[in-house]
């Protein structure tokens, strides 16, 4: 059963002392909770359906549990046990000799509103025309007030609670955290039986309490779980590839594994794409890149958390080998320079082994898939800030024009895209 109180149906009249429907149904699920051994009184081959035997007489209706005890008229109790009868058409609540009314009826749990009693009587249910033996009941003159259930019983800073009782008063007062902390009004609804508010960020475990005018009840347990601290993402690698081409995205507090977790890529016209995911830790998560991705903001979408965003860039074609070859030759190969052995400074351009192995005395030129850390390009742009052992270098390549923009981009591409051979 469940006993989530965002899930059982709100009042539509208005809450308040003496009101049949001012009382939360939350009274009626802690009830049967704290009655576990109560048949339930449904058979699990008749489809929902009670087949009392024909044979013997009804058993009397038996009270487990009253919730609360004690009460004054107008308050809303619930009635745990068995064998009360399928339908209120033939049942009764009986407060003394006064009928309570009825909110809810099933066979083993019932609400009902404490009548204009004047005394402390004890309750019993009617079946047809069977009665049950009464339990004791206090009627109070206390207002104080009282919590029921708070719904979820442990939460985030952030999160939204829902507590429920009786004598909270219709104009709002104050919700108590341990240590004192308060959720001041606006809440978002605050009655006589039901209010729900946000958990402060102060917020610690200990006593929940509610405190109506110059009354407070006595503190619930309620349980503060640590904030669970949002995905942060610090780098795309590479930040600019193709469709159908892997993506790292590198970070901290990305998740335990993918489950629920999407990487959401955007497109400037708002449209969004996932990209299925290769590989997911707290740290790194690899997705391939989706058809339907365009340039624009990724970032990490886990239910209703979101990381940050980073910028990708879609390129405008894959990019291989026989690219960068047609390019190197009327270029960094053009002089002699970086050719055929003896290559200068070690370094060929001949093939894509010569670039990704270390024979340079520069080290490897590329660092595959990242180009902003790769010599090579460092040296293309004439970048004052050079990996390597390196600390000033002349820009290249010599003796011929420098490489356009476009050239550089082709070259860019072409080691985030894997350096393919």
């Amino acid at each position: 059963m469940r006993t989530d109180l965002h899930d059982q149906p709100a009042s539509s009249a208005p809450a308040g002392r003496g009101h049949p429907l001012a009382a939360p149904c939350a009274i009626l699920l802690l009830a049967s909770l704290l009655a576990p051994g109560c048949d339930m009184g449904v058979r699990p081959d008749s489809g929902g359906d009670r087949i009392p035997p024909t044979d013997v007489e009804p058993p009397l209706p038996v009270i487990a549990s009253i919730i609360p005890d004690t009460a004054l008229p107008g308050d809303t109790v619930a009635l745990g046990g068995e064998h009360f009868g399928a339908s209120a058409d033939t049942g009764a609540v009986l407060f003394g000799d006064l009928d309570g009314a009825i909110l809810s009826w099933t066979d083993t749990f019932v609400t009902a509103v404490v009548p204009s009693i004047d005394r402390s009587v004890p309750v019993a249910v009617r079946s047809g025309a069977r009665t049950g033996k009464a339990s004791p009941f206090s009627l109070t003159g206390d207002r104080t007030p009282l919590i029921v259930a708070v719904s979820p019983a442990a939460a985030r800073a952030g999160d939204t609670i829902t507590v429920a009782g009786l004598r909270f008063s219709d104009a709002p007062g104050r919700l108590l955290f341990h240590d004192g902390v308060e959720e001041m009004p606006p809440v978002d609804r605050w009655s006589d039986s039901v209010i729900t508010a946000v958990v402060p960020v102060e917020a610690l475990t200990g006593p929940l309490v509610v405190a109506a005018g110059s009354l407070s009840s006595e503190g619930f347990p309620f349980t503060v779980k640590p904030l669970i601290p949002l995905p942060r993402l610090t780098l795309l690698v590479p930040g600019r590839t193709i469709p159908g081409d892997t993506l790292t995205l590198e970070g901290d507090s990305l998740g335990e594994g993918a489950d629920g977790r999407i990487v959401r890529f955007t497109s400037a016209d708002r449209s969004a794409a996932a990209g299925a995911v290769v590989s997911w830790t707290r740290e790194s998560v690899k997705v391939i890149v989706p058809a339907g991705a365009a340039s624009g903001p990724v970032g990490i979408v886990d239910g209703s958390r979101r990381s940050n965003t980073l910028l990708f860039e879609r390129a405008a074609r894959k990019v291989r080998w026989a690219d960068m070859d047609a390019l190197f030759s009327r270029t960094c190969r053009f002089s002699g320079c970086h050719g055929p052995p003896p290559a200068a400074n070690g370094l060929s351009t001949l093939t894509a082994a010569d670039l990704l192995d270390d024979s340079s005395v520069n080290g490897p030129v590329i660092a595959r898939r990242r180009s902003d850390e790769s010599f090579l390009l460092a040296v293309l742009r004439a970048s004052r800030s050079v990996p390597g052992p390196l600390t000033v270098v002349r820009p290249m390549p010599l003796d011929v024009p420098r490489l356009t923009a476009g050239q550089i981009l082709l070259v860019s591409d072409w080691i985030d895209q894997g350096s393919r051979r």
